[in-house]
């Protein structure tokens, strides 16, 4: 059925809440004391002998005691008005490409990313870290020329550009709204940047999904039901969405099948793509002691997948509820449509295709989706097992108190048959394992400097799932997530650190974009510098000033000489890449976090060169004779020669 907002496929979709929450939830974090030891809620570290880690557990040694937030990183970004040329801001940075879909307050493009709106980086000289002249070898070239250059060759990152008619409508502060609360999740179409403000247009830019959507997967199938082993691993995928969204106090209201978008999907028919809910136009937040909106005369959703409580009401049709229902009960029965639909071939209202008149066939599909009276007189319903018809009509309740949960969903027969054999996630993976030696994973994150660490989660806040498809550790952690996952971007980031390899960094990788996106994540005031002030902005603690003075001065410098009491200068984009790429040499290292940790500090704020610092040196030397080989043999297509 055509949703009444008369939005596309794919016309609006999600994001994270790293562009500020505004209730008390706590924001994703990493917190650890120096002794490696995660925090408690009150801030002290149980003894090592009562801890029992969880091989899920993120486990790290900082130089000092703070803690990584995300909650401000710049995602969200006000308009300052055109350029010279007349540009938007966000036109300087994407290119539109062919038009997604289209409703009636947006339009959804196909978009290229083109060139950051940082300023240009000065050329820095070769030193320590391996940079050759004009940001590693660019001939004095600025980074926005190297950056524009690369980008007219590779076509740039692949987004979508979700782009609003009127600037600061209701309809575009009510999605963000309700994208801010949800936040990120692996089934759940995330939101890479945002622009508003001003006269400018409203615009969210969004990851891309290139498998199409399951209504024309349920279309290509040409009415044919789908295999019970295929369709109960899209459904686990739509469940992990939905109770996340609980979780946040989000109702989506319009779950339906062009809803679902697809990536990973195989040349095998068989294989099970992954999904991600998106377009939440029709969502709404229930802050705490807030009561939600009410619902309007004319509904809400898409007519063939709406529940009753959202429909218009009935006459002599009591639905035994005083208001909009909470928990998830509303999308679960979209879910239950949707698996109808999928198993058997058809709606589970069908009968009311027989009525000519537009007018009265929507008015008998709102009677028997009150009456909760779905077709089970056809030859596929009969064929489906009897745990495939239960979970269906647990979830095709007229009355939402009676339907699933979310989790009750999860532990229905229909899904626990689903559980144990989906450790592979569905995509031809059965074979790939996470890798067993867990002290090794710990010791080798430990490796890394907070900087570092927090390079990581901004990058693993800016890359997408559809983008690591190709990385299969990745590609395993994410089909992982189970019920009751938590910090999933804290411990996406731990994967990617340790899955991470030095061609990640190279200009024309197709990380290139999300580097870029990552740095402007932790570079708040917008200005081209991660300084001090934008580096303070997501580190708390006692030491958080002090930790981003050091992080600036070693990774500006080169090594701990000479920390002073309050650094000036900043961080440019070379910085950021570097301190990235020199993760890498960490997995060969084999160093324990005694050798690791950086230089101590006098009390007159002077530093104390030990053993490691002598390592660090050892090990930059390396990297700088590594890369310059690296950027000689690469770089030459470019021709900016040295």
């Amino acid at each position: 059925g055509s949703p009444r907002c008369g939005m596309g496929m794919g016309a609006s979709c999600a994001r994270w809440d790293c562009a500020g929450l505004t209730d008390d939830r706590p924001p994703s974090h990493l917190w650890y004391d120096c002794a490696g030891q995660q925090l408690n809620k009150q801030g002290s570290s149980s003894p090592s002998r009562e801890r029992v880690v969880d091989s899920a557990e993120v486990v790290a040694v900082q130089e000092f005691e703070v803690q990584l937030v995300c909650d401000r990183f710049a995602v969200s970004k006000p308009v300052r008005g055109a350029s010279a040329k007349g540009l938007s801001e966000w036109r300087r940075r994407y290119v539109l490409g062919r038009e997604l879909g289209a409703g009636q307050t947006a339009t959804v493009f196909e978009a290229f990313a083109v060139a950051p709106v940082v300023e240009e980086v000065p050329n820095l000289s070769r030193g320590s870290f391996g940079c050759t002249p004009g940001l590693d070898g660019t001939g004095g070239k600025s980074y926005c020329q190297i950056t524009a250059a690369m980008h007219r060759n590779s076509g740039g990152r692949r987004v979508a550009l979700k782009r609003f008619y009127n600037s600061g409508t209701v309809m575009f502060q009510q999605e963000l709204d309700a994208l801010t609360a949800v936040g990120v999740h692996p089934h759940v179409l995330r939101l890479l940047e945002s622009y508003q403000g001003g006269n400018d247009e409203d615009v969210l830019i969004l990851e891309h999904c290139d498998g199409g959507d399951v209504y024309e997967l349920y279309a290509a199938n040409n009415g044919c039901c789908m295999l019970e082993a295929f369709v109960l691993q899209l459904i686990r995928q739509l469940l992990l969405a939905i109770e996340h969204l609980v979780e946040r106090g989000v109702e989506h209201r319009d779950v339906k099948p062009e809803n679902l978008l697809l990536y990973g999907s195989s040349v095998d028919s068989m294989a099970v793509p992954q999904l991600k809910l998106a377009d939440f136009g029709w969502a709404v937040v229930v802050q705490p002691g807030k009561g939600v909106p009410p619902v309007p005369k004319e509904g809400v959703g898409s007519l063939w997948y709406a529940p009753p409580e959202l429909n218009p009401p009935v006459p002599g049709v009591d639905l035994g509820v005083g208001g909009a229902v909470l928990g998830g009960r509303s999308d679960m029965w979209s879910v239950g449509i949707i698996t109808y639909l999928l198993l058997v071939g058809h709606s589970p209202f069908n009968p009311a295709l027989r009525i000519t008149d537009p007018a009265a066939r929507e008015n008998e599909v709102i009677r028997l989706a009150a009456l909760g009276q779905i077709n089970t007189s056809t030859r596929p319903w009969a064929c489906l097992s009897d745990e495939a018809r239960s979970f269906i009509c647990s979830l095709i309740q007229p009355d939402p108190t009676k339907r699933l949960s979310p989790a009750e969903a999860w532990a229905h027969p229909f899904l626990v048959r689903c559980h144990d054999g989906y450790a592979g996630g569905g995509m031809g993976n059965g074979e790939l394992q996470r890798p067993t030696l867990e002290d090794d994973r710990r010791e080798r994150w430990r490796c890394l400097d907070g900087f570092q660490r927090l390079c990581w989660l901004a990058f693993a806040r800016a890359v997408a799932e559809p983008e690591m498809v190709d990385v299969p550790v990745i590609q395993l952690f994410v089909n992982q997530q189970s019920m009751g996952s938590t910090m999933y971007v804290d411990q996406l980031a731990v994967e990617l650190a340790l899955a991470a390899v030095p061609p990640w960094f190279h200009p024309q990788a197709v990380f290139a974009d999300v580097l870029v996106l990552a740095f402007h994540y932790l570079d708040c005031d917008c200005d081209g510098i991660v300084g001090v002030n934008d580096l303070a902005q997501h580190v708390v603690g006692e030491d958080a000033q002090t930790a981003v003075d050091h992080w600036v001065s070693k990774w500006r410098h080169g090594c701990c000489e000479g920390l002073p009491s309050r650094a000036t200068c900043g961080l440019e984009f070379a910085h950021f890449r570097r301190a990235m790429c020199a993760s890498c040499e960490n997995k060969a290292d084999g160093l324990g976090s005694s050798d690791t940790q950086d230089a101590a500090l006098h009390a007159d704020g002077s530093t104390i060169r030990g053993k490691g610092d002598l390592i660090l040196e050892r090990r930059m030397e390396a990297i700088d004779e590594v890369c310059q080989r690296f950027l000689d043999h690469e770089l030459e297509d470019f021709g900016y020669g040295y």
